[in-house]
């Protein structure tokens, strides 16, 4: 279910503006100067005040306004009109189409540019494009949305990461994810993908292994609220990533969310609820075929060693003798499906809701929600509250400020679906057991009976007990800030300067109960680690642009700029084993036994120009050059400078071109760069020596 509900303010609200002895009541119609049609939906407000209302299907308004008002008409994609009211009390309207605003803006990095004048290949999706209210994170909802991306999930939990590749892997022994621009601010998504005890038959079973788990279960980009996103613009060759230099090897993803709108008002909320199940399960034999399948393939073993079908059990070994009730399968009552056991139908519910309002000088969007998804198998959840606050101020005719805010808490419990069902997988458990097990005992505890182990029927531990016996709780906080002021020098020169901070925390809690044992070893000694990482990271830039077209044909857009930024990381993890009780988890319940304490940094210092330039809206030549210095390099390699040069040729301008109808656009560009990637982790550079016993 999707609500969509608008609030314009309407009515004569008496502090809106003073008194007065008469008003009228205007009517009239909006329409098109295109094609005379009639406009829903456009704004109709009494200049300075909050008096207003909206047009209806049929381009149609009243409002009640003095005299000596001015009725102001808006709407997206068309020239606002002002309109004195005088003595009339109808007015029709014919409001003319945006032309600027309908050759549609790209963001470029450090910019923007129409679409016609792009040499570079960028590909961009509205926000609108992109919703989908079972998911919690936008980047699974790109798939199939820009070509030349692939877009394959990570992990199937719920606020899992996906892997997003930008026109094929680029590294071997680098990382190979996009970089990510949210409102203008560069980050570091990190990971999002399975357990971090992916093999408990290693050191990942012990206190030890818990204590160092640093793999991101709960994708790190899901702070970025989809209903906020206005665009995403994906950066996919050389030439349009090198403004990024050292970090635009993998494609970059620059995300613009959405901001208030000036003299409108409107309130949005969105309500989804849906259910998610498996749609395939994978088709098991019931008991009675079990049996059956089981005595014929031991009764085949041990013949196959020698013996005879006939012979009883105690002359077979272990491994090829059938339980007497096997012989006879039509006798066994018990018919358990494990997968109906684990699995569950599981919810999602998604609520948001956002405000935007704004008069001449200012524009504000605020926007709030809570996202929950169940897991498909049970105990496994995802939960994020969000919100976000967007600000923008025109304080004279030359200085504007704004500022973004954004804020996310997500909370995620995982069960243990990965590596062999004797380390605690409960899907290879579920998988392997036996249906003639039931699910509990006459008491109504978790079944167990050694005797199922010591039989060999695909048994080690209760698959429920097995699930509830372990627990992998995350907890996320991330909270942005991005602030900017900008200022107008002359007609067409702006510096424009911004200072963000970006900080986030991650909780890991681990625990592993001695109900879940280690292979055929019972009362396995329960272990539990903790894990806690800060992150703080801030960033300045500030940009000098030139924007210019002289003569009606020589379209000038040239930038250059510096910028600084810097990341602090700090991890601490401790991990404990000996408890002498189930029912307390805490570390300090147990012996703790291990620990770790980590603080990492890396910075970089940034010098980039780019001039764009088009004649006649035909020909187009871009130049960018960018120069990085990362302290993720060594000493002799620290600085990078990354070029990159293309043209392109508007064929679709030219007269002869006047009588394609069928042809939209048709361009011709070629381009050279080099871009760089950085996603080689921190002091790699450096050797390091390790202790070794011999």
């Amino acid at each position: 279910m999707r609500l969509l509900l608008l609030l314009i303010l309407g009515g004569s609200l008496a502090t809106a503006h003073p008194s007065y002895a008469q008003s009228v009541l205007v009517t009239g119609t909006v329409t098109s100067s295109t094609d005379n049609g009639s406009l829903p939906g456009v704004n109709v407000v009494e200049k300075g005040t909050t008096n207003g209302t909206i047009t209806d299907i049929d381009g149609r308004y009243s409002l009640t306004i003095p005299p000596e008002g001015i009725l102001v008409f808006s709407s997206i994609g068309y020239l606002s009109q002002e309109v004195e009211v005088g003595n009339q009390t109808v007015i029709d309207v014919s409001l003319e189409e945006d032309v600027k605003q309908l050759d549609e803006l790209v963001v470029v990095g450090y910019g923007t540019q129409k679409k016609s004048d792009l040499t570079g290949s960028i590909a961009r999706v509205s926000g609108e494009d992109i919703r989908l209210p079972s998911t919690a994170n936008f980047d699974q909802m790109l798939q199939g949305k820009v070509p030349g991306v692939q877009v394959s999930l990570t992990s199937g939990t719920p606020g899992g990461g996906a892997n997003i590749l930008v026109r094929g892997v680029s590294s071997i022994t680098g990382g190979n994810q996009p970089l990510y621009v949210i409102d203008g601010y560069p980050i570091d998504p990190g990971g999002g993908g399975g357990s971090d005890l992916l093999s408990f038959g290693g050191d990942g079973y012990s206190s030890v292994g818990m204590a160092n788990s640093t793999q991101n279960r709960i994708n790190p980009l899901t702070f970025i609220n989809p209903a906020d996103i206005g665009s995403i613009d994906v950066l996919k060759d050389a030439s349009a990533t090198a403004i990024y230099g050292s970090r635009g090897a993998n494609g970059v993803v620059i995300i613009t969310t959405k901001r208030g709108s000036y003299n409108q008002s409107q309130i949005k909320l969105d309500v989804s609820y849906g259910v998610q199940e498996v749609a395939n399960r994978i088709d098991l034999m019931n008991a009675q075929q079990y049996a059956e399948f089981l005595a014929d393939g031991r009764d085949n073993a041990w013949v196959y060693a020698g013996g005879s079908a006939s012979d009883p059990n105690d002359m077979r070994t272990a491994s090829t003798r059938v339980r007497p009730e096997f012989r006879n399968p039509e006798s066994i009552t018990q018919d358990t499906d494990w997968q109906d056991v684990i699995f569950q139908v599981a919810p999602v519910q998604n609520y948001q809701i956002s405000a935007n309002t704004g008069n001449d000088k200012t524009k504000f969007y605020l926007s709030g929600g809570y996202f929950n998804q169940q897991g498909v198998i049970r105990t496994s959840e995802f939960q994020r509250f969000n919100l976000r606050s967007n600000f923008d101020a025109q304080l004279t005719d030359k200085l504007t400020i704004g500022t973004s805010l954004t804020g996310s808490h997500g909370f995620g419990r995982y069960p243990n679906t990965e590596g062999h069902y004797g380390t605690g997988n409960v899907l290879m458990a579920a998988l392997a057991a036996s249906p003639t097990i039931p699910v509990y005992d006459e008491s109504g505890d978790y079944f167990f009976d050694q005797a199922d182990v010591i039989d060999g029927l695909g048994w080690l531990a209760n698959p429920l007990a097995m699930l509830e016996g372990y627990s992998d709780d995350r907890k996320i906080t991330d909270i942005l800030s991005n602030n900017f002021v900008e200022y107008s020098i002359l007609d067409g020169l702006a510096v424009r300067s911004s200072l963000g901070v970006q900080y986030s925390t991650n909780v890991i809690k681990l625990w592993r109960s001695s109900d879940v044992p280690f292979f055929t070893t019972l009362n396995y000694p329960a272990t539990a680690g903790t894990t806690k990482t800060e992150r703080i990271n801030w960033l300045n830039e500030n940009t000098l642009t030139f924007r210019r077209v002289f003569n009606q044909k020589h379209s000038f857009d040239a930038l250059v700029g510096f910028t600084a930024q810097k990341d602090s990381y700090d991890r601490l993890s401790a991990g404990a084993s000996d408890f002498p009780t189930n029912y307390v988890t805490y570390l300090s319940a147990g012996i703790v036994n291990s620990g770790t304490h980590l603080v990492s940094e890396w910075a970089m210092l940034s010098f980039m120009s780019r001039i764009n330039y088009a004649y006649d809206s035909k020909y187009l030549l871009t130049v960018t050059i960018r120069r990085d210095g990362s302290s993720r390099f060594g000493r002799n390699r620290q600085w990078g400078t990354f070029p990159s040069f293309s043209v392109g040729y508007n064929v679709s301008e030219e007269p002869f071109m006047d009588g394609a109808d069928f042809i939209n656009s048709l361009k011709l560009r070629a381009s050279y760069g080099l871009s760089g990637n950085n996603q080689i982790g921190n002091f790699t550079h450096i050797g390091v020596l390790s202790p070794s016993i011999t």
